[in-house]
Parts: C-alpha cells; sequence; structure tokens
C-alpha cells in the first residue's frame, strides 16, 4: 500500500507543480515588466532543456548503445529533424507535402538497384576467393587477415572520392554543364591517384610494423608483408574503377558499370583463380585475384568512359533536355 501512496504522491508532485506554476497568469492581471519577462523565460527554457536532456536523449543514447549502434546517430537525427521541420528557410520540411513521384522514383531504381546489386554480389563472390587463400597454411590465412584490416583503411580515400564523383557528376550533368562534370572525374581520378600514392610510401616501408598491430607470430608477418607489397601498388590502378563507376552513376548511367564491375570481379576473376590454381598452385597467382580483376575492370571502363556511349544512357541528354524517364 505504500509502494501505491508513494507513486501517486511522485505521479502527482509535477502536476500540482505544473498547475502552481500555470495559474500565474490569473495573477498578473497586467504585462510583466520586459526583466521578469526574460527571468521567466529563461526558468521555463531551462526547465525544459534539462527535460529534453534527462528525459530523451541520455535514454535514447543508453538504448543506442545497448543495440550496438552509434551513441550520437539517435539524437543527432531527432535534433537536425526537429530543426529541418521547424525551420522557415527553402529547405524546411514540410511533411504534409511529401508524395512519391513516380518518374524520380523509377530514376532512383535505375541508378540505386543495380549498384546495390554489384556490390551485394561482388562481396558474396569475395567468399570463394578467399576459399582459394584457405587451402595454403593457415599462417598465410592469418597474415591475409592482417592484410585485409589493412587494405580497408588504404582504400578508403578512392571510394570516398568515387561517392563524392557520384554527386559532383549528377549536379553538373542535371544542370547541363557537362563539360564541368568532365573536369569534375579528371580532378577527382587526380586526387585519388596523388592520395594513393601518398599513402602507398609508408604502407610499403612500414608493412611489417603495421600488420603487429593484428597478429605478432613471425610466419604470419611474413605472409601480411607479402600480400600487401604484392597487391598494395595496384591500388593506382583501382582508382580507375573506382573513380569512373561513381561518375557514371552520378550521369544516371548505372547498368554497364554494374556488367563491367560483375564481369571483372566475379565472372573473370573466378575464371582466373580456378584456371591458375589448377596449373600452378601456388599463392603467387592467387594472391594476384584481385590485382587482376582491378585491371580488367578499370580498362574495360576506361574504354566505355572515352567512347562516350555513356552519355547516350545518361538520365539527360548531352544537349541538357531531359530523356523520356525523367519528364514522367
Amino acid at each position: 500500500m505504500n509502494q501505491i501512496f508513494f507513486a501517486a504522491g511522485v505521479l502527482l508532485f509535477p502536476a500540482v507543480c505544473t498547475t502552481l506554476g500555470a495559474a500565474g497568469v490569473f495573477l498578473l492581471r497586467r504585462s510583466a515588466a520586459p526583466r521578469t519577462q526574460r527571468v521567466l523565460s529563461g526558468m521555463a527554457a531551462g526547465i525544459m532543456l534539462a527535460a529534453s536532456v534527462w528525459s530523451l536523449l541520455l535514454p535514447a543514447i543508453e538504448r543506442t548503445r545497448e543495440l550496438g549502434v552509434a551513441a550520437w546517430v539517435p539524437p543527432s537525427a531527432g535534433l537536425v529533424l526537429g530543426v529541418l521541420t521547424r525551420s522557415r528557410g527553402c529547405y524546411r520540411i514540410q511533411w504534409r507535402g511529401m508524395r512519391m513521384h513516380r518518374g524520380i522514383l523509377r530514376n532512383i531504381f535505375v541508378v540505386g538497384v543495380p549498384s546495390a546489386l554489384q556490390l551485394a554480389i561482388t562481396s558474396f563472390s569475395n567468399v570463394f576467393v578467399q576459399s582459394y587463400v584457405n587451402r595454403f597454411a593457415s599462417s598465410c590465412m592469418a597474415g591475409w587477415a592482417a592484410y585485409q584490416k589493412i587494405d580497408a583503411f588504404v582504400i578508403l580515400p578512392m571510394t570516398t572520392l568515387s561517392v563524392t564523383a557520384t554527386t559532383f557528376v549528377g549536379q553538373n550533368v542535371g544542370a547541363g554543364n557537362w563539360d564541368r562534370a568532365k573536369q569534375g572525374i579528371r580532378c577527382a581520378l587526380a586526387m585519388a591517384t596523388v592520395v594513393t600514392g601518398v599513402l602507398l610510401v609508408p604502407l610499403m616501408v612500414f608493412a611489417q610494423p603495421l600488420c603487429t598491430l593484428f597478429n605478432q607470430e613471425p610466419e604470419v608477418l611474413g605472409y601480411g608483408v607479402y600480400f600487401i607489397r604484392l597487391i598494395s601498388p595496384f591500388y593506382l590502378v583501382a582508382n580507375f574503377n573506382q573513380i569512373y563507376a561513381g561518375a557514371l552513376r552520378g550521369a544516371g548511367d548505372a547498368k554497364v558499370p554494374m556488367v563491367i564491375m560483375l564481369g571483372s570481379f566475379v565472372v573473370f576473376r573466378q575464371l582466373y583463380l580456378f584456371v591458375t590454381y589448377q596449373v600452378a598452385g601456388t599463392l603467387l597467382p592467387v594472391a594476384l585475384g584481385y590485382p587482376v580483376g582491378w585491371v580488367v575492370c578499370s580498362g574495360v571502363l576506361l574504354w566505355y568512359y572515352r567512347s562516350g556511349r555513356w552519355m547516350a544512357h545518361s538520365l539527360v541528354t548531352p544537349a541538357g533536355r531531359g530523356t523520356d524517364r525523367e519528364r514522367e
């Protein structure tokens, strides 16, 4: 019974305080002085800010951590949506005015679905590449795992610039500025090449210390250094397929890059690994499975880009006039 009264008191106390605070309206018949208004507004803002932090933000952060997601995501998303909803600028979100435009939705699928399929199938095919590495010693597998962790960091600049090229080309092609779009592709390729070249120097020199971050066994370190120094120089070639593929997607031509990348990274690579392993059965051709796919993909994409055929497949014609798919 005491617990019931305690719970009732906890619930009624804030209600009584809120009622008393609101009752002040009936006591202040005249308009309060400006200083009094500022003091009361400041107190109300502080109370609401504290209530938002301890009742909303902190519980959301704790719950997010339990789910294994970055703790800043839900609070940041909520704050951004709140600002965009209440803003009076041109970027304001009008929830009631949101509609699905069939033509735009179709264009999103035309560009997005091929890219998603290519990434999913390529990631799945990498499992078979790993199976060839697993046929060698366990220390070789551990060295390969160390190399892949370092590889994920080194390729980050080129993948980021690829997304940048997608956005930049999409904006300029949409505006009919094809020359500026092509100039942006050249700049993105040059930037990716320079950044990758700068990263390659310490990567090649300090390959062994980097591998020791993941494993200290001498044999594993030997394999890790071997993979890094053998495969890393080909990152300069991989820049071409990443930048050109991103640029073509930005122009609206996502199907051809998907076919080229699947043909290079999946079909050709698997045939290459099967044949070379049956003929040689050594580690060198297996380790070159990734670089060979990059070289083939970069060459075909470079040829396709230079041919200019991608402009005919774009969502916007070179003359700046929208295609039928865009006008629907």
